[in-house]
């Protein structure tokens, strides 16, 4: 019964994790917000994992963990400067309830939005990476790939049942997207 709980919690933080991953891009989108920035404050998430295991696990930090944080702060600014490159005014393609498309040239959100995202989501990599680090200790004896492998084909079969059904609620299906969707 232990391996049942361990399991479904490990299979619910899987399917946390992925459906802050999508709300994030979506909010970003939305909000004009470059993804660089997001994928760059995500990429703090090892280095915050390595404190986090110190303090937990009494893992040894080194100074490689130093030089990666500084890196990416380095990183995290030049994308944030750099814009698009272009200097021509940023446009959102959306459909809208009609299904027509749809250019929209200013936020149709605040920019705080996807970033407070941005943040909680490598709270959720963490958050699974200690518990698999948990659960794989011998003393609760689950195999590490084993985990991983059955964990994510569970929660990625939930995520396409719910996602491809709420998708052909809202819209006709067609076997040229099925196609597309299953080879991608």
């Amino acid at each position: 019964m232990k391996h049942v709980m361990l399991f479904s919690l490990s299979v619910c933080l899987y399917i946390g994790t992925q459906c802050l991953i999508i709300l994030t891009m979506h909010f970003a989108h939305l909000a004009q917000v470059n993804v660089g920035i997001i994928t760059t404050i995500w990429g703090v998430q090892p280095l915050v994992a390595a404190v986090l295991d110190y303090f937990i696990n009494s893992e040894k930090l080194t100074r490689y963990h130093l030089c990666g944080m500084i890196f990416i702060v380095i990183g995290g600014l030049c994308v944030s400067v750099s814009g698009n490159g272009t200097g021509a005014e940023s446009v959102t393609v959306i459909i809208n309830s009609a299904g027509e498309r749809e250019e929209i040239t200013e936020a149709l959100i605040p920019k705080w939005i996807p970033v407070v995202f941005s943040v909680m989501t490598p709270m959720f990599f963490i958050m699974q990476g200690l518990f698999t680090k948990h659960a794989t200790n011998p003393k609760i004896g689950f195999h590490a790939q084993t985990l991983s492998i059955t964990t994510s084909l569970v929660g990625a079969t939930i995520l396409v049942v719910a996602a491809a059904s709420w998708y052909w609620h809202v819209s006709t299906p067609t076997q040229y997207l099925l196609t597309i969707g299953f080879f991608q």
